[in-house]
C-alpha cells in the first residue's frame, strides 16, 4: 500500500523531519513525503516541525494499517449425512461455502445435512478488502444402511426350502443371515436358499453393514414347518364306557372307529358300548402335510347291574329265606349282607339265611366284576315275628271299667269281660259298663299270625247304680227283658229337658234324643226289634243327674 502523506503543520514551519516505522522510506524530509507499506500491521507516524526558534513533534499512534489477502482453511465432522463445519480461514472477513450437493451458504461454521450417500466437493471462499481466498476438501457421504427381506414361502411341510430376498436399503455392503434351524443356519450371502428339515418355528435375522455403520432387521415366528402328524392313543375304561387320550402330535383333523361301527371326529372322544368284548380301534390322524394311522385293542367289561329278590318276606321264627341273585350275568363275585340273620354276610350266589330274632331287616347286595361294581340295598325287606305278648291296664269308677291294652306284638284281640261278652276291638283303650254286680275274671288274647298269648284279670262290682233314681221320683221300664219293643216312664221334678241314649256295655252311644220334661212325667216307646240280642244300658239326663237301666233284648 503507498500513502502520500500532506503536511498541516503551520506555515512558519521551514523543515520538516518524519518517521514512518514499517514503511519505504521509513524517513523522510520532504514537506509531503510518498511512502510504501510491503507487510500487513498496524504503523506509528511522527512528523517534527522547526524553524530558527524551535521545533513542535506530533506522532499518530497506529495510524497506518496494512491488511493482506484471507488465507481460507475449515475442518468438519460428520454424523451419518449430518456434517458440520468449522471455519479455521485468518483474515476473512466473510465466507462463502459450496457443499458440492448444490447447497451454499455465508454462515461462518455452518452445518448441513446431505440427502444422499456420495462423494462431494466442498469449497470454502473466504473474503476481506484486500480480496479472497478458496480452498477445497472432498467429502464422502455414506449413510447407514437399513436391514429388510422377505421370503417366497414361510410355512409348509419338511423338507421346506426357503428362499430369502434382501430388501435392504441399496447402500448396504455386507449381509450376514441368522437361520436358527435351518440349514445353513448362517449366510451372508446376498439372497440366500435355506432347507428346513425339522418341523417348528423359527426366527430369521439379516444383518446389514457398509462403512457407516450396520442395521439388524429380524422376524419373530417368521417360519412355521410342518410334518405329516403322528397318530397315537392311550384308553382308560370304565365298565362299558371308554374315554380316549389322544396322544397324536402334529395333527389338525382326526378320525376314529371304534370296531363297533361307530366313529367319531372328535379329538378326545368318549364311547359307550353296548356289548362286552375286545375291540379294535383305529385312529386317523390328518394335517396338510400328510395322514398317519394308529391302531390298538380294548377289553370291554361292563360294569354290572345288580338285583335279587327271596323267596319270602315275611314270617314267625325261625325264618329261613332262600335269596336268589337276579344282577346281570357278568358278575364274577357276589358280596351279601345279612344283618340279623346268619350268617350275617356271604359270598355264595343264592345263600339262605335263618333269621332267630324278631324285626324288621335291611337286605344288600354287591356285585363286581373286573368292569366295576353296583350296590342295591332293600331296606325293611324281612319282616320277622315272634308270638305276641298280651297285657293290659283298667281303671274302675262303679259298674264303668276302663281298660287300656298294653299288648305288644298283636295285629288282633279278643276281649272277654266275663258277663258272656266278648269283644274284638283293636284299640288301645276301650269301656266297658256292667249291669250287675258280681267278680268278673277279664281275658284279652292277643293274636298275630306267628299265634296267640292270653292273660287275665279279676274285676270285682260292687255297684251298678242301675237302681238309683238321681233327682227323679219313679222310673219303670217294661216288659223286660223284651223283644226289643219296651215302654219308659218316668216322673219327677219339672225340667226343660232330658236326654235319652242308648248306649252298649262298652260305652259306645247307639242312640240319644233330648226330651220336653217341662210337664214333670214321660212316657216313650221304644221299638229296638232289628237290634241284636244282648244287654243295653240307657242312659236318662236331667241337670247334673245321670242315671242307667238295663234293657235285655232277648226275642
Amino acid at each position: 500500500m503507498t500513502v502520500t502523506y500532506s503536511d498541516e503543520s503551520s506555515s512558519n514551519a521551514s523543515s520538516w523531519n518524519w518517521s514512518f516505522p514499517g514503511g519505504m522510506p521509513a524517513s523522510s524530509t520532504d514537506q509531503n513525503p510518498m511512502v510504501t507499506y510491503n507487510t500487513p500491521g498496524s504503523y506509528n507516524v511522527t512528523l517534527q516541525v522547526s524553524n530558527a526558534v524551535g521545533s513542535n513533534t506530533e506522532s499518530q499512534v497506529n495510524y497506518i494499517s496494512i491488511l493482506d489477502s484471507p488465507e481460507a482453511s475449515f475442518t468438519f465432522n460428520s454424523a451419518g449425512t449430518n456434517y458440520n463445519f468449522f471455519n479455521d480461514s485468518d483474515g476473512a472477513t466473510s465466507y462463502t461455502w459450496d457443499f458440492g450437493d448444490g447447497e451454499v451458504s455465508n454462515a461462518e461454521n455452518p452445518n448441513h445435512v446431505y440427502a444422499n450417500d456420495g462423494t462431494y466437493t466442498v469449497t470454502l471462499t473466504a473474503s476481506n478488502n484486500c480480496g479472497s481466498n478458496t480452498t477445497t476438501q472432498t467429502v464422502v457421504v455414506i449413510t447407514l444402511p437399513t436391514a429388510a427381506f422377505s421370503a417366497d414361502t414361510t410355512f409348509g411341510c419338511t423338507p421346506l426350502i426357503v428362499t430369502y430376498t434382501d430388501q435392504s436399503t441399496t447402500n448396504a455392503e455386507s449381509w450376514s443371515w441368522s437361520f436358527p434351524g435351518g440349514s445353513p443356519a448362517t449366510s451372508t450371502d446376498q439372497n440366500p436358499v435355506v432347507t428346513y428339515m425339522t418341523a417348528g418355528v423359527y426366527n430369521a435375522s439379516l444383518e446389514v453393514s457398509n462403512s457407516g455403520g450396520s442395521d439388524i432387521f429380524t422376524q419373530l415366528s417368521y417360519i412355521n414347518i410342518s410334518e405329516a402328524p403322528t397318530a397315537n392313543f392311550s384308553t382308560f375304561v370304565n365298565g362299558s364306557i371308554v374315554s380316549f387320550v389322544n396322544n397324536s402330535n402334529g395333527a389338525t383333523q382326526y378320525s376314529w372307529d371304534f370296531g363297533d361301527g361307530n366313529s367319531s371326529i372328535v379329538q378326545n372322544p368318549q364311547h359307550t358300548y353296548d356289548d362286552d368284548g375286545t375291540y379294535y380301534i383305529e385312529l386317523s390322524v390328518s394335517n396338510s402335510c400328510g395322514i398317519s394311522t394308529y391302531m390298538d385293542s380294548v377289553e370291554v367289561i361292563a360294569a354290572p347291574l345288580v338285583g335279587f329278590s327271596s323267596d319270602i318276606a315275611e314270617g314267625c321264627l325261625p325264618l329261613v329265606i332262600t335269596f336268589t341273585d337276579e344282577s346281570s350275568d357278568n358278575v364274577t363275585a357276589w358280596n351279601w349282607s345279612f344283618p340279623g340273620g346268619d350268617p350275617a354276610i356271604s359270598t355264595d350266589q343264592n345263600p339262605t339265611i335263618t333269621y332267630s330274632a324278631a324285626g324288621i331287616y335291611n337286605v344288600s347286595l354287591e356285585v363286581t366284576n373286573a368292569g366295576g361294581s353296583a350296590t342295591l340295598t332293600q331296606n325293611s325287606m324281612i319282616s320277622v315275628s315272634d308270638i305276641p305278648s298280651a297285657g293290659f291296664t283298667f281303671d274302675q269308677s262303679a259298674n264303668t271299667v276302663g281298660f287300656t291294652n298294653t299288648s305288644s306284638g298283636a295285629n288282633s284281640y279278643e276281649w272277654y269281660f266275663g258277663d258272656g261278652t266278648t269283644n274284638t276291638s283293636d284299640e288301645t283303650s276301650l269301656q266297658y259298663i256292667y249291669a250287675e254286680v258280681g267278680v268278673y275274671n277279664v281275658i284279652l288274647i292277643a293274636i298275630n299270625d306267628c299265634g296267640s298269648d292270653t292273660t287275665e284279670q279279676e274285676i270285682s262290682i260292687t255297684t251298678t247304680g242301675l237302681y238309683d233314681l238321681g233327682n227323679f221320683e219313679e222310673i219303670k221300664l217294661f216288659p223286660n227283658p223284651n223283644d226289643g219293643q219296651f215302654t219308659l216312664s218316668i216322673k219327677g221334678p219339672s225340667s226343660n229337658q232330658i236326654t235319652l241314649s242308648v248306649v252298649n256295655v262298652l260305652g259306645q252311644v247307639l242312640t240319644s234324643e233330648a226330651l220336653d220334661f217341662n210337664s214333670g212325667t214321660l212316657e216313650k216307646a221304644y221299638d229296638l226289634s232289628d237290634w241284636a240280642d244282648g244287654t243295653y244300658l240307657l242312659r236318662i239326663q236331667s241337670g247334673t243327674s245321670t242315671v242307667y237301666r238295663k234293657v235285655v233284648i232277648n226275642p
